[in-house]
């Protein structure tokens, strides 16, 4: 999701007070930094995108390791100068106000169409904030490896668990708060799952490609998760829902209504947890089916295994095999922009691929200066 797309969500559930009352979470603030008031949906599109671990959560690592790469990253926030964090919460603050325009223009217009008009030009200003505390904007998104796939649910279960066990341990409100700030910390993965291209997106194989550079491999994983945003994917979850979930800067749009709801839920599920753990005084205090789960997961999407064939889903850009082998879309032929080709190969080269993806953004013109500065990192000419 984008970052008012994280806000909207996570600031549309209740949030529960020490006595039991129910508040909206996008008129209760519930911590402050800096002097600056956040609500949940704020920390939910501030956590792992502006603040977060310069190790990704989900490497490798025990419970033990990754709890404290959790801690590292959601205190990169917690103690975020005000300055710092005021920018950044100014240029969402613009991103905010297209999707408003255009919700409020004659005839009505979808958000999407407010992305499309904004390109990449918040990233730009975005990756222009100095002085914030932790790994910088663009070294954040090049190792996002935790926002994908398992890896997200992954890091959605450190901080979630993290979040439970301080909860568990709170006496007073500002401890149950500060929890609920962990937890809407966490909250950025699981929100994320939520996106169709982060869905099957295989994020880490592709950043483990052998030479594979950072930024190359991060763009091939782009690549394939805009294009599942765009055209969407049937999915699933353990609960056994199925629908159709679109992606980053369309989860506003109407065509995504029932996946917005589906990830409301989620969110949802997932405070409620962190609010049971308060009553009971135990980190184990849940309703999942399975208690050794969130809650939150059984309403997460995976991709249908029934719609990934030709008819349903579009071919995957790639595909993983259990050997960990990175298949590409488009067979020995190298029909790879063909979203119907369901012939793969694993006989393809990384960087004439990334060439001609450059080449194509630049031509686009609404991700040029991103392209440009991939090429630059590179050190080749799109």
């Amino acid at each position: 999701m984008n970052s008012a797309e994280h806000v909207e969500v996570g600031d549309s559930i209740e949030i529960a007070l020490p006595d039991g009352t129910r508040v909206s979470a996008a008129s209760t603030p519930i911590i402050e930094v800096g002097g600056v008031p956040l609500t949940y949906g704020e920390i939910v599109a501030l956590g792992g995108d502006f603040y977060g671990s310069a190790t990704p959560i989900s490497d490798l690592g025990s419970a033990d390791v990754r709890a404290a790469r959790f801690a590292d990253a959601f205190g990169q926030l917690e103690t975020e100068r005000a300055e710092p964090l005021t920018r950044i919460r100014d240029i969402l603050r613009l991103e905010q106000r297209a999707i408003a325009d255009a919700r409020a223009a004659t005839p009505p217009h979808e958000p999407s169409t407010a992305y499309a008009a904004l390109g990449d030009s918040l990233s730009l200003q975005w990756s222009e904030v100095a002085d914030k505390q932790g790994p910088s904007y663009g070294e954040l998104l090049y190792g996002n490896l935790d926002h994908f796939g398992d890896d997200a649910r992954t890091a959605y279960r450190v901080g979630h668990r993290a979040a439970v066990e301080a909860a568990s341990a709170a006496t007073e409100t500002s401890a149950l708060l500060r929890a609920y700030a962990m937890n809407a910390f966490a909250d950025h993965f699981l929100t994320d799952l939520f996106a169709a291209g982060h869905v099957r997106t295989p994020r880490r194989a592709l950043a483990e490609l052998p030479g594979a550079p950072i930024p190359a491999s991060g763009l091939l994983a782009l690549v394939m998760h805009d294009e599942d945003n765009r055209l969407g994917l049937d999915v699933t979850n353990a609960r056994g829902d199925r629908w159709t979930a679109y992606g980053d800067a369309q989860e506003l749009d109407a065509r995504s209504a029932r996946n917005r709801e589906s990830a409301i839920e989620a969110v949802q599920a997932s405070v409620d947890d962190v609010f049971r753990a308060f009553q009971q005084g135990r980190a184990d205090a849940s309703d999942a089916p399975d208690a050794s789960e969130p809650a939150a997961l059984a309403l997460a999407p995976v991709a249908d295994a029934d719609a990934e064939a030709p008819g349903r889903n579009h071919a995957p850009l790639f595909r993983v095999e259990a050997d960990r082998a990175v298949l590409r879309r488009g067979g020995v032929a190298g029909n790879w922009p063909d979203q119907g080709d369901w012939s793969f190969t694993t006989d393809w080269a990384l960087l004439p691929m990334v060439e001609t993806i450059l080449r194509g953004m630049v031509a686009d013109g609404a991700q040029a200066n991103f392209a440009h500065a991939i090429a630059a990192d590179l050190g080749i000419t799109p």
